[in-house]
């Protein structure tokens, strides 16, 4: 089942896509031509129902591999729901795990499992992880999604362990980023 926002919209990441290079994992649009200013605002770069699309796909593919079915949310960059699928099988409570870590990565545009290390007993966030009602996620599974060195929104990804539902959610950002090229 997917849920998605938006549906039909054109999505704006498409004309700032039509030339872009990846480069470490991250995308770069060329220097504008000489002459001419191009200028994408940042309100436009935002993951939308298109996107969010490539990143369940690339996720669910990985999670199909691994034989883990998993629940995979999709959020824009200021954390709001895009798309959400649970996989048949995947668990009913992952689905708000994997939403709260999609909100989490493109909210805080940060990875969940940094805030992991950083919020245990003595660490500098310490508690957080009770943070926004509780919404905050600490458990590894949740990315941001990283366009032109801006985060466009979250990828969160819930049913498996910690490093699996990770990396499902880091295949779902690589197949998004090879269909930018």
């Amino acid at each position: 089942m997917i849920l998605v926002r938006g549906a039909g919209r054109c999505s704006p990441l498409r004309s700032a896509r039509l030339s872009t290079e990846v480069t470490a994992g991250r995308i770069k649009r060329p220097e504008p031509t000489a002459g001419r200013e191009e200028h994408v605002p940042l309100d436009d770069l935002a993951v939308h129902e298109p996107d969010a699309r490539k990143l369940i796909a690339g996720a669910r593919e990985r999670a199909d591999a691994i034989g883990v079915p998993m629940c995979i949310a999709i959020t824009d960059e200021s954390g709001g729901l895009v798309a959400f699928e649970r996989m048949d099988g995947g668990k009913v409570t992952s689905s708000t795990i994997a939403i709260d870590k999609a909100y989490t990565a493109g909210g805080a545009r940060k990875a969940t499992h940094e805030y992991g290390a950083a919020s245990q007993p003595g660490a500098p966030a310490y508690g957080i992880a009770s943070a926004i009602n509780g919404r905050l996620m600490v458990v590894g599974g949740g990315l941001p999604v990283i366009v032109d060195g801006e985060c466009v929104g979250g990828i969160g990804v819930s049913s498996g362990t910690p490093d699996q539902d990770r990396e499902v959610a880091q295949a779902g950002i690589d197949a998004f980023l090879s269909a930018l090229t």
